[in-house]
């Protein structure tokens, strides 16, 4: 891989070895403990001066890139041990590529880790840190909910006060909070007809009525939300926008309006889950900021950051703020104040928004191979999606073909666990998560065997 010529003129190639080296680590060129060459033979393969190279190696071992053996040379560090308990790993699983969960923990580099570790041990070794440790407020101090709200202001916010968002030690809890707090045992809330199987169940458990509405290419389709609104007289909905099953569609500013509108003429509150919002590019024109008086925003560490990180955020009006946290407070006397003090740490020092970046790079290399593999020349959803959908060719049903594909060793999703309408048939689509898999060379093998099975005397295969 030392082909690579620099400018002798270049003036930054200090700094440009310095990115050329970090890319091959991030890439998986470059190993963890592989011995680099020599600074002798990298001087005379890169065309650069030993000097430099001196230089760039001394840097990259305070960024925590590499690590120098005296006598010995030097080597990429291995950080995997330190990391491990970071990892979400299956063990004796009875398949070979997992392209079913959705865990954003196995999408992760160098950069990330590093990223995530110096945040950790910034925190563990501060001298105020024991202080913290004792402050009982379980819902975010107000230097913690500054930072949070300064962080999600890029998603589409004007502004966040401190009366506005909640901090909760749950990436679950957070909507079940809410559904207890603003209805009561029986009231109707509406959910999206192809959604979200864990929402589904908090509302069961909750003991409350739960009714869907359609969808269609623009999001949630509005005369199915008037109609079931006026019907039920439903008091919550829960949607997600940059989420919604199986089209692959975020809904767009206008359909958000329409949608706000209906509701506030009924007087209906928006749950709205952004599961994975920062990983698109631009604003996502929360409803919050559409409307505050019944607009409330859900998103979280958990799918952004590490699924070890389990801190959510809450923002909403003021009242619905207070409820939810004396409704916390009851139900959890106390929170991790390590837990928020990290994920505050990640925001203040940068680390969050690195981790992202990372993230979003590794997504756009697994989608643009998707598309190759599957678009047959055209794009299927965003290059920045963690989910995609693959519609089976007419009189194959999902479940059918998951099964075959787990038979082969191959975990993916069947749509039947994704629909929460009894009425209407399940939607001839299987789901693939583009974070389950850590090696993207096994999750190219991977899709080029699923897509073998899905052509196997179908050569009509559509795909979305």
């Amino acid at each position: 891989m030392w082909t690579k010529k620099f400018d002798r003129t270049d003036r930054k190639k200090f700094l440009h070895l310095i990115e050329y080296i970090i890319e091959a680590i991030n890439s998986g060129k470059l190993e963890a403990g592989q011995a680099l060459p020599t600074q002798r033979e990298l001087s005379k393969s890169l065309g650069v001066s030993i000097g430099t190279i001196t230089k760039a190696f001394k840097e990259l071992e305070k960024l925590g890139y590499l690590t120098g053996q005296i006598g010995r040379g030097t080597y990429v560090r291995d950080i995997t041990k330190d990391f491990s308990n970071f990892w979400y790993r299956e063990m004796d699983v009875p398949y070979k590529y997992n392209l079913g969960h959705y865990r954003t923990t196995e999408l992760f580099n160098h950069s990330i880790q590093l990223s995530l570790l110096s945040s950790i041990r910034e925190v563990a070794n501060s001298n105020d840190l024991y202080a913290h440790l004792h402050d009982l407020k379980n819902t975010g101090t107000a230097a913690q909910k500054s930072a949070f709200a300064d962080w999600l202001l890029p998603l589409g916010f004007k502004s966040i006060t401190h009366q506005e968002i909640t901090i909760l030690s749950s990436d679950v809890f957070n909507v079940y909070a809410l559904i207890n707090t603003l209805s009561k045992k029986g009231d109707c809330l509406l959910v999206e007809e192809i959604g979200d199987r864990i929402i589904w169940d908090q509302l069961e458990k909750a003991d409350r009525s739960v009714e869907t509405v359609k969808l269609d290419e623009g999001g949630i389709n509005l005369e199915s939300l008037e109609s079931q609104i006026r019907k039920n007289k439903a008091r919550l909905l829960i949607t997600l926008p940059t989420f919604h099953n199986p089209t692959g569609h975020t809904t767009g500013l206008k359909r958000k309006k329409e949608i706000s509108s209906i509701c506030e003429k009924y007087g209906v509150k928006i749950i709205e889950d952004g599961k994975v919002d920062f990983f698109n590019d631009g604003p996502i024109n929360p409803y919050f900021e559409l409307n505050p008086e019944i607009g409330i925003y859900v998103t979280g560490f958990y799918f952004h950051i590490n699924p070890s990180l389990t801190t959510s955020m809450i923002v909403g009006s003021a009242e619905v703020i207070k409820k939810v946290e004396e409704f916390y407070t009851v139900t959890h006397w106390t929170g991790s104040q390590l837990l928020q003090e990290t994920c505050t740490h990640l925001i203040h020092s940068g680390n969050a928004d690195k981790i992202i970046q990372e993230r979003k790079k590794l997504l756009k290399e697994r989608n643009q191979f998707f598309n190759k593999t599957f678009g047959n020349g055209k794009e299927i959803g965003t290059d920045l999606d963690v989910l995609k959908w693959l519609k089976i060719p007419n009189g194959r049903k999902s479940s059918e073909l998951t099964q075959q594909a787990y038979e082969n060793g191959i975990l993916i999703r069947n749509s039947d666990i994704f629909s929460l309408n009894p009425d209407n048939p399940s939607p001839p689509y299987v789901r693939i998560c583009n974070a389950a898999i850590h090696s993207f060379e096994s999750y190219k093998e991977a899709l080029r065997e699923l897509k073998n099975l899905m052509e196997e005397g179908t050569p009509d295969l559509k795909v979305r």
